[in-house]
């Protein structure tokens, strides 16, 4: 915890040292008149009935003097304005985003495996601002992405020991074997940029054993793991399944991350590293220092309600106006509690990447994507190579690809790991089509996939701009009516609509009017220029969030007073006794 006003706190300090002196120094003189004469003082004072009731009196002031100090020095925390603390205030969700990699090296009917990829299966869709991805010893799963029911998905879909797709892809290599350190190697650089450190906290939890069954030594030691580790910013977990020690071990301590047994327990194991994550990077997070006066407050609240309930048991030596002293000071420290703020709004969300574009590429697979473009090259080859333009234009956008023919695929979700998404655009192929399946191909196949894309990407990132590009031949033989794109109002900041067939222009013009983007014509080798692009989100954004004036330590303040006021009174209580000075007649 920390203080943002410590004057305040020093202040504060002072104030309670001066009730304390000035209440116990201070002399006090009682006139004549306010004295009442009293015989067999010595025999009275001697009763075993007056010492209990003189014990609890003086106990009840103990406990009323030990509630107040505890009341205000609470309520002083609360005026000096804490940081540190758990806080349910609005600006919580200001805290740095998470980025999350999932890393398999063991086999895909392991039962660590499936336990781990069936957590996250039935969490990932309870997550907020966190980004989180998959990686097997030879391929992405699932890039590091916010789309949350596709990740889910294909989470539960490879969590299947048997029946499900696998893991890896079937690749055999020459004078080389995968050992871990490469495997957790590739599922660093899924979190992009790999080569240098990011805003966003990142951790990767890697899931197999520690060494490989021998071969071809690998690419990668633990030490140069280590190295891109901390380079990238990333804390390594490790589920280890086999021997509990190794050198990912050994990576994992190094990287603030920790190490357990994938053989027992792998949800409780899994449940301590996400209660660990690591820690935000400097300056990421909250644009201002997350104050967090709401367990102080409520200390002080409590000490006081418990003090108003004793003072009422008692019903004595109190008069009505203290009463509504701490009764005052309850209320002040409720409001203290409810954090009022005059004007500003909620803060949103930080988000890894909230200002970067989001670009939907829609690729047509149709026969027709397979025609020579009469440059030696398939329409299809021609499309990929402007995808790549465009990466290459918007080189930290987030990237979705949806293909399509009659029906359509979500290829890609919307993720900015773009090295990864290379070579899934290169393996893009036209499908094999008979006369029939032409006939069914339909140039609006895609449009409730990209709505709902929309929809997602305007709540997660809506201070971004969201650009769509369809990349087609227009389905000319197709004899299916076309199915209308009806995208979100105001979704589309920009994009293209490109032709690679003029037969089938029409169609696709009409897709460029529904989309609200321009239709460019494709061929040759001319650069892809001439897209439409709203610059409304590319201001720079501000640092600062319009979070209000917080008052809460105003009133925390006022209670404080009342607090304290209710001491002095308390204190000179408890100094009072029956030998005093009365003043000379």
């Amino acid at each position: 915890m920390d203080l943002i006003w410590w004057v305040v706190a020093m202040a504060g300090c002072l104030a309670l040292a001066g009730c304390v002196g000035l209440a116990v120094l201070w002399p006090r003189q009682v006139s004549r008149e306010q004295l009442r004469p009293l015989a067999n003082t010595g025999r009275l004072t001697r009763l075993p009935e007056y010492q209990r009731a003189a014990r609890r009196r003086a106990l009840t002031i103990v406990a009323m003097i030990a509630l107040l100090v505890v009341a205000f020095v609470a309520s002083l925390l609360v005026a000096a304005r804490p940081t540190g603390l758990p806080s349910w205030a609005r600006n919580a969700q200001s805290s740095a985003p998470e980025d999350i990699m999932v890393c398999v090296g063991g086999a895909q009917n392991s039962p660590g495996v499936a336990a781990t990829l069936k957590y996250f299966a039935d969490r990932i869709t309870t997550f907020g601002t966190q980004r989180i991805g998959l990686t097997s010893a030879n391929r992405r799963i699932v890039p590091l992405t916010r789309d949350y029911q596709y990740a889910a998905a294909r989470f539960a879909d490879y969590a299947q020991p048997q029946g499900g797709p696998s893991l890896v892809a079937p690749v055999s290599y020459a004078d080389y074997m995968p050992n871990a350190e490469d495997v957790v190697a590739m599922c660093v650089t899924g979190l992009p940029p790999f080569d240098r450190t990011a805003d966003q906290r990142r951790s990767l939890i890697y899931v197999g054993p520690q060494t490989s069954s021998g071969g071809a030594p690998g690419l990668f030691t633990a030490d140069r793991v280590a190295d891109l580790a901390h380079q990238a910013g990333v804390q390594i977990n490790v589920l280890t399944t086999g021997s509990a020690t190794g050198p990912l071990t050994d990576v994992a301590h190094a990287t603030g991350g920790q190490a357990f047994s994938a053989d027992s327990d792998v949800t409780a194991h899994l449940d301590q590293i996400r209660k660990h994550p690591p820690a935000a990077p400097p300056g990421a997070g909250a644009a201002r220092t997350m104050e967090s006066p709401e367990i102080p407050a409520i200390v002080a609240l409590s000490a006081v309600v418990v003090l108003i309930a004793l003072v009422a048991i008692r019903r004595r030596g109190t008069t009505r106006w203290r009463i509504g002293l701490m009764a005052g000071a309850a209320v002040l420290l409720a409001i203290a509690i409810a954090r009022p703020v005059i004007g500003g709004s909620t803060p949103p969300p930080a988000v890894a990447g909230a200002h970067d574009p989001s670009i939907f590429v829609l690729v047509d697979r149709s026969a027709d994507m397979g025609v020579s473009d009469g440059q030696g090259r398939s329409r299809l080859a021609a499309a990929r190579d402007d995808i790549a333009t465009l990466m290459d234009r918007y080189p930290n956008a987030r990237f979705a690809v949806i293909s399509f023919a009659s029906r359509p695929a979500l290829n890609w979700p919307l993720s900015q790991d773009n090295w990864s998404l290379r070579p899934i655009v290169d393996a893009i192929t036209p499908y094999a089509s008979t006369p029939a399946q032409a006939a069914q191909a339909d140039v609006g196949a895609a449009s409730t996939v990209l709505r709902y894309q929309l929809f997602g990407a305007v709540q997660q990132y809506p201070r971004a701009q969201n650009l769509v590009f369809y990349l087609g031949a227009g389905a000319p033989e197709s004899q299916e009516p076309d199915r209308a794109f009806d995208p979100p109002a105001g979704a589309i900041d920009g994009g293209a609509v490109l032709a690679y067939d003029a037969a089938g222009e029409p169609a696709l013009q009409a897709v460029a009017g529904q989309l609200g983007v321009p239709l460019l014509t494709r061929g040759g080798d001319g650069p892809l220029t001439g897209w439409a692009e709203n610059p409304v989100h590319e201001t720079v954004p501000t640092t600062a969030a319009a979070t209000g004036f917080e008052t809460y330590w105003i009133v925390a303040m006022g209670a404080a007073g009342l607090v304290l006021i209710e001491l002095y009174l308390v204190l000179r209580q408890f100094g009072r006794t029956r030998l005093v000075t009365p003043e000379s007649p």
